[in-house]
């Protein structure tokens, strides 16, 4: 994770995957106590076929609360390009104090690098 602070806000971004096995989801990022996370961006990178990935709260290593699915795109056609997809949030999608953040491949697994602020 990198940090840039000022202001009381803190600027963050990080990267995790999204398995594609339900049972077996784990927190990418856990929002400190007293603190509120807008994650505004969104980068995918589906490992197999381009995929779906739901976004959101993560309880017991499953899945809780899907708050966005996104496209996950994956290699270019005749090539060894990756073509990521990206999502940007007008207004963000928040996440509280001690919420866990994590994600679902609903077909393949995906890198992803989440960007948002912290305060």
């Amino acid at each position: 994770m990198t940090e840039s602070t000022g202001r009381g806000n803190s600027v963050k971004f990080f990267s995790g995957s999204a398995t594609n096995s339900y049972n077996n989801i784990w927190p990418i990022y856990t929002v400190p106590v007293g603190k509120t996370f807008i994650v505004t961006d969104i980068v995918l990178i589906s490992s197999g076929v381009p995929t779906t990935v739901r976004f959101g709260t993560v309880n017991n290593s499953q899945m809780y609360e899907t708050r966005a699915v996104l496209p996950a795109c994956t290699l270019l056609n005749g090539t060894y390009a990756t073509v990521p997809c990206s999502t940007s949030f007008q207004g963000g999608i928040r996440f509280a104090s001690g919420e866990k953040i994590g994600a679902y491949g609903d077909s393949a697994s995906a890198s992803m690098t989440i960007s948002g602020y912290e305060f």
